[in-house]
């Protein structure tokens, strides 16, 4: 920073909650969003040679040292097939002491009534019917392997701001007077600060105020008149800055928002102080029975997050992590190497799935068996994740996980039905009971059901509509 004084999002990057301020001479990260005032900086780098770029190039490194797709139909398509011809040969051998034609007689219907098709449609029709009701469930699935490894999910690796949370400032709770809230709003809207945002009004019908004399003061708050009255909010040394004492409940009040990860923030009307809010990321609503849901499952749930620990920790604590299964204060290149680390560990005992949405989850969602980007994720965590959600909350993950679970009971069907046809009509062809015509009049059979079973499987539910607001 050359000039200036403001604060920055560093969230994307960092997946710290809370606006960073700068001034001069402070670094500022490419990727990053300015909240306040007008600064002005100097490029020390662009490009691949930023903070940014560089994890892009780790992303890409990593979709690279991915494992080449194993086709399981290939294989059992090409294993049916040499072991037809292998009973053709058998069966030439049986019936050439009754003569040459009911020999090939018998070797035709083999061969016809012998149909790989249904072997080789078993999964690729299971897969295909999933992917489109999962994309109508909001679940787009980019690599079907990810169904395969998530039967087999032992781990769950969480990011926090923007998984967890909202990824948002908001009001999160309100002490004092609804006048002074009111007030604060309306002076809160003449600025774009990360706070300012925080203070938006709910949906609703709001009183049209008169604001003048706006002034905002980079790091502590803003000032200004709202109806005639002067109005201060943000933190204790801007609303002290004309003398006005915060009265001991408030002061009360304050430090408790302050103990639970909240940032405090007072509003002070005509030097009086008559309320404070706390400012947090808060927690979805749904992230709680998500997590107690994977437990459930006899799934490991843990948080990774590059915000402050003690941040992590408070968000933690009221999800019912034990302490150790949160941590906070990490990297983008943390995150990657300890994903990693974890998924070589448990490379034979299970899969780890990682769920972020910034760009500094982009590495760890590449790197994991199964990367998750949900709602709202940045352009690298969608490039880097198998699996991206389009429906609010974390709850989706616990759909894309029974999904997983339906599609590989279609594909076994699938198997099933099509190697019972196959070792039927086989064996009543060597014993002679089905002719060329009858074999080939059987031969869709196998393909035809292989169709049906996937058409109407129920692998995806659709979320159920939504319920409109009177």
């Amino acid at each position: 920073v050359l000039a200036g004084r403001s604060s920055l999002d560093n969230a994307v990057l960092t997946g710290e909650s809370a606006p960073c301020p700068v001034g001069e001479g402070d670094a500022v990260t490419a990727g990053s969003t300015n909240l306040g005032a007008r600064i002005v900086v100097r490029v020390d780098a662009a490009a691949e040679k930023t903070r940014v770029g560089a994890l892009v190039a780790i992303v890409e490194e990593a979709l690279l040292r991915r494992p080449a797709v194993l086709q399981l139909t290939d294989r059992l398509a090409r294993y049916f097939v040499w072991a037809v011809f292998a009973v053709a040969t058998a069966t030439a051998l049986l019936w050439l002491p009754r003569g040459p034609e009911v020999a090939v007689e018998r070797v035709v219907a083999l061969m016809v009534v012998a149909c790989p098709c249904g072997i080789a449609l078993s999964v690729p029709l299971a897969v295909a019917v999933a992917l489109t009701r999962a994309a109508r469930a909001g679940i787009y699935i980019k690599n079907p392997d990810a169904l395969q490894e998530l039967r087999r999910v032992s781990h769950v690796l969480l990011d926090k701001t923007g998984t967890l949370t909202e990824g948002r400032a908001a009001l999160v709770r309100w002490e004092g007077s609804e006048t002074s809230l009111d007030l604060a709003r309306a002076l809160e809207e003449e600025s774009a600060h990360a706070v300012a945002r925080a203070f938006a009004p709910v949906n609703g019908p709001r009183a049209v105020r008169a604001v003048s004399e706006v002034q905002e003061v980079p790091g502590q708050g803003i000032a200004g008149v709202v109806d005639g009255k002067a109005i201060r909010v943000g933190n204790r040394t801007h609303v002290e800055g004309v003398r006005a004492v915060v009265p001991p409940d408030l002061e009360a009040h304050a430090a408790t928002l302050a103990a639970e990860g909240l940032s405090p923030v007072y509003a002070a009307v005509d030097g009086r102080v008559e309320g404070v809010g706390g400012i947090g990321d808060p927690v979805r609503g749904d992230a709680e029975a998500t997590v107690q849901a994977l437990r459930g499952a006899g799934i490991r749930v843990l948080v990774l997050s590059g915000d402050h620990p003690r941040v992590v920790a408070q968000v933690a604590g009221r999800l019912g992590f034990a302490p150790e299964d949160a941590v906070g204060g990490l990297t983008p290149e943390a995150k990657r190497d300890f994903v990693a680390r974890l998924v070589a560990e448990t490379a034979r005992s299970g899969s780890v799935v990682m769920v972020g949405d910034g760009v500094n989850d982009a590495a760890a969602l590449a790197l994991a068996d199964v990367g998750v980007a949900v709602l709202g994720g940045t352009g690298a965590s969608i490039v880097a994740a198998d699996v991206v959600l389009t429906r609010e909350g974390v709850a989706p993950l616990l759909d894309l996980l029974k999904g997983a679970r339906s599609v590989h009971g279609v594909i076994i069907r699938n198997l099933g039905f099509s190697l019972a046809y196959n070792v039927v009509g086989a064996g009543l062809a060597v014993l002679g009971l089905v002719g060329p015509l009858l074999a080939a009049v059987l031969m869709p059979a196998s393909s035809l059901t292989v169709t049906l079973s996937s058409a109407f499987s129920r692998t995806f539910a659709a979320p159920g509509p939504r319920r409109r607001e009177a």
